[in-house]
């Protein structure tokens, strides 16, 4: 039996039995506040808040890679040029399942590598790579914990979502009209001045609609988390919904998956959204004043 609400045990058979019409409102209640703070359930709750706290951290990653990676498209110079564009392309035609997995496993054995061979075991006669597998030092070696896949998560999301960002990027900096920054440079602005306060501000405004169609995008790539080891809202779902698992041989309920399910589901339908009032508003805001074509818009 499930072991965090023993006392009343045998009601939840009842409950959920045969007999569930003997059970009044307040002994269910009772039950189902009993279950759903049991450890397991916090747990699940707790794996939101990291899902949250991962995309909150992603965003600015992949704006940054995103505004360097569209400023080094534009660049004069043809090395930089070409670096940013093949990291546009080639990160957008990977797949990101793919890219999930090469991007954490990479990092983790650079930073063991530079470990091994220039920290902790330079003296070491034991080679790094030996075939086609790896040896560091046990001192090297990366312990895997929460926050370093946390901490690999973001970078992966950050890499991948900075390349379409980048794209967004660079089609919002084309679209503002040449003529406004002539105009800058016609009343004496530094090329510097007219960046920041005419073409930037300008830019939000036609790059708003893409980030948020890739904000989504980017929420609902989040159960992707599995592949780095982190236990997310899915695999809370899919545990607590069974009906038996190797630490417990029955739960106290059937097989509730589909339940569990359709509570996830309201979960991200309900972020979703609040996301997309979030950015109407924001587009509100900065087309505020703005003279928006009527043939693209319906309004003037």
């Amino acid at each position: 039996m499930f072991e965090y609400c023993p006392a009343i045990a045998e009601q939840v058979k009842l409950a959920l039995g045969d007999e569930a019409l003997s059970i009044s409102v307040q002994e269910r209640a009772q039950w189902f506040s009993c279950y759903f703070t049991t450890k397991k359930h916090l747990s699940i709750f707790r794996a939101a808040g990291v899902v949250l706290l991962i995309l909150a951290f992603t965003v600015p990653v992949a704006l940054l890679l995103g505004f360097l990676g569209a400023l080094g498209k534009a660049s004069r110079w043809p090395v930089i040029s070409q670096i940013c564009s093949l990291y546009v392309i080639m990160v957008r035609g990977i797949p990101d399942i793919i890219f999930f997995l090469f991007v954490p496993l990479t990092i983790e054995i650079g930073i063991e590598y530079v470990m091994h061979s220039f920290v902790y075991c330079r003296d070491s006669t034991e080679p790094f790579f030996n075939g086609i597998n790896i040896q560091p030092c046990a001192e090297a070696a990366i312990i895997p914990t929460q926050f370093n896949r946390i901490v690999l998560a973001v970078v992966a999301y950050g890499i991948v979502f900075g390349s379409f960002a980048a794209n967004i990027i660079d089609g919002a900096l084309k679209a503002v009209p040449f003529g406004q920054r002539e105009t800058g440079s016609a009343f004496g602005l530094s090329q510097r001045q007219v960046f920041f306060d005419i073409h930037l501000p300008q830019m939000w405004r036609y790059a708003l609609p893409g980030f948020s169609n890739l904000w989504l995008i980017l929420i609902k790539a989040t159960p992707l988390l599995f592949l780095l080891g982190i236990q997310d809202i899915i695999y809370y779902a899919d545990l607590l919904g069974k009906m038996a698992t190797r630490r417990y041989s029955t739960y106290p309920h059937g097989d509730w998956k589909l339940w569990y399910f359709i509570a996830l589901g309201i979960f991200y339908l309900a972020l979703t959204m609040l996301s997309q009032l979030v950015f109407t508003r924001l587009e509100r805001r900065f087309n505020k004043g703005m003279v928006i074509n009527e043939t693209t818009s319906g309004r003037v």
